[in-house]
């Protein structure tokens, strides 16, 4: 039988790139080389979410992307945690990207 978690590390790793592959990156103003892939968490279900996210980290993803209208912030949180609390990732390593939508701004 096929779990939620199971599906959850399948897409993690079909996802992922192949050990040794370059990723491209991009340099930002600290000269941190920002890679340009990254695991998106949109419309990813409740409850496998977190998983994704512990199985891409741990298949060398750095790059994590992210959006409060995704609505999974405090599993997405709970899951770079407990990978960085393993001591394999810090979080200067980790990208966490997110979206500011326009009517969240003030002028």
């Amino acid at each position: 039988a096929t779990t939620k978690a199971t599906k959850a590390t399948t897409v993690a790793m079909a996802l992922s790139p192949p050990l040794g592959v370059n990723v491209k990156t991009a340099k930002l103003n600290t000269g941190a080389a920002m890679p340009l892939l990254g695991l998106g968490t949109w419309c990813a279900a409740p409850k496998v979410v977190g998983q994704a996210v512990s199985d891409a980290l741990d298949a060398g993803y750095t790059h994590i992307d992210c959006a409060s209208a995704y609505a999974n912030e405090a599993e997405v949180g709970d899951a770079l945690k407990a990978s960085m609390a393993k001591g394999t990732l810090t979080r200067e390593q980790l990208f966490v990207t997110s979206k500011l939508w326009n009517d969240r701004r003030r002028p």
